[in-house]
């Protein structure tokens, strides 16, 4: 009997070492190559590093990994001189388990493996939290929020003091916010925060989140100030904190709106429009105005030359100085309400300008326009050259030729078309006082040059009314620089 148990005990050993070699394989026996020895293994968020000590006479290593309770499975192949391997792209806060084999590699290219080595396992690191939004309530909490982390079994707050953090609180893994309580008024305060997960008992934890920091609020001490309503504006009550500035209104009232208003009218004249003005009597602000139109008509009455044209040097229009008892004209026409002067002469073609009877008109435009030029090189210094003349002077030829230039534009407005004066041209029309087209020209950049023009000379103004009462302006004046042979080519 116990003859029968030795054999059948070594036909087992037998079949046993048969059974880990298989005939078509590139695996021999396991016994040939020396078993491994894993010697650490460390973690981050998503990677395993796993350190092994460096073995002779192989070729390399296979590297084999199990996720949770799931399947080994070889994950890299390593060379004979590596002694450590990093796995990458790995699943945050999650069990790894990891095995080795070293191996060689015979003269025929059959892989002879060693045994599996011993096994080491480790969680990879939780998630980093991030920081979403850190608010102070009240003057003594902060109210902080961040993003969940998954597979972790909580959270740990902290307070960032230099260096170092300080533990506030464990937090729940199912929260993502916290209030910090008991804290002190308009101090500013550093706050950190990291997830962890319980392995073996002890806590694997994550990084630690941005810094976020807010100072707390302050108990508000304000001053109030009343502001009375007005006639446009409310009226409200101000409070400001005497701490930070930060203010609100409250207990609005209305505006007692404009009260007293007084009337203030311009009258309006032929050519020149009035205006009512409505003024309020407590803030004399203007409430409202009114246009009103100009009449559009002259009254004129007939004054001999020397009472009409006294008339408009009253109303302000300057001149030259003159003998006015040596003109001896017609009858001259004033308005008596703007007081628009001139002198007409009956004719089959209706109210015609005489070419001599306007010099009085050409006086005062000369003189508006000399002391434009007085004032522009004042201003100006520089513009006008020594050789220049800054006066001009009346011309009768050229203001023979501005008489018919306004009576031509009546029916063509245009410089291009009529009689060629070869000089600087001015027109306008509608406008019925001197005054009117000086301030016209003046107004107008193009106009405004040609009566300052620096080589001006010469000057003639002339004027005409059309059957419609419509006055036609020209202003004309000659360049100096331009030669005597021009000069009688067009006026001798």
């Amino acid at each position: 009997m116990r003859k029968t148990r030795k054999i059948v005990s070594f036909l087992l050993a037998v079949l046993i070492l048969v059974s880990t070699f298989t005939i078509n394989s590139s695996v021999v026996f396991a016994a040939s190559v020396k078993t491994p020895k894993l010697t650490n293994i460390t973690s981050k968020t998503t990677s395993v590093t796993i350190k092994w000590k460096k073995q002779s006479n192989i070729s390399g290593y296979a590297i084999y990994q199990r996720k949770g309770n799931n399947k080994f499975k070889r994950v890299a192949t390593v060379s004979k001189k590596a002694t450590s391997y990093t796995e990458g792209s790995l699943t945050s806060a999650t069990k790894y388990t990891y095995y080795i084999k070293s191996y060689t590699k015979s003269k025929k290219g059959k892989y002879i493996y060693s045994t599996k080595s011993n096994s080491l396992n480790i969680y990879t690191k939780p998630a980093k939290p991030n920081i979403s939004s850190i608010t102070s309530p009240t003057s003594t909490s902060i109210k902080l929020k961040w993003s969940k982390v998954s597979r972790i079994n909580g959270y740990v707050l902290y307070r960032k003091s230099g260096s170092k953090y300080i533990k506030v609180a464990d937090i729940s893994a199912k929260s993502t916010s916290y209030t910090v309580k008991k804290l002190k008024e308009s101090k500013k305060y550093y706050y950190a925060i990291r997830a962890y997960k319980v392995a073996n008992g002890k806590r694997v934890y994550g990084s630690y989140s941005a810094i976020a920091s807010i100072k707390t609020k302050h108990t508000h001490k304000y001053v109030k100030k009343v502001i009375k309503p007005t006639c446009a504006k409310s009226g409200y009550t101000k409070y400001t904190c005497q701490k930070c500035n930060y203010s609100y209104k409250s207990k609005k009232t209305s505006a007692t709106g404009h009260k007293n208003i007084k009337i203030d009218i311009i009258a309006a004249t032929c050519g020149t429009n009035g205006s009512k003005k409505e003024v309020c009597g407590v803030c004399n602000a203007t409430v409202k105005t009114t246009t009103i139109p100009a009449t559009g008509k002259h009254n004129y009455v007939a004054k001999t030359c020397a009472e009409a044209y006294k008339e408009v040097v009253n109303t302000g229009e300057s001149a030259t100085t003159q003998n006015l008892a040596s003109y001896q004209h017609k009858t001259d026409w004033m308005c008596n309400i703007c007081s628009d002067c001139h002198q007409i002469k009956q004719g089959n073609e209706g109210d015609i300008w005489s070419k001599y009877s306007n010099k009085e008109a050409c006086e005062i435009m000369l003189g508006y326009v000399n002391n434009l030029r007085k004032e522009y090189k004042a201003a100006n210094p520089g513009f006008y050259h020594a050789t220049d003349k800054v006066t001009l002077v009346y011309d009768e030829k050229l203001t023979e030729l501005a008489n018919i230039r306004a009576k031509e534009i009546s029916t063509s407005y245009s410089h291009d078309t009529g009689t060629r004066t070869g000089a600087y041209e001015c027109i306008s029309y509608g406008r019925n006082t001197v005054n009117q087209s000086f301030e016209g020209w003046k107004a107008s950049t193009g106009h405004h040059d040609i009566m300052i023009h620096k080589k001006g000379a010469k000057f003639g103004y002339g004027r005409y009314v059309d059957s419609n009462g419509t006055v036609y302006n020209c202003l004309l004046i000659w360049d100096s620089g331009w030669s005597a042979e021009l000069w009688e080519m067009i006026y001798g």
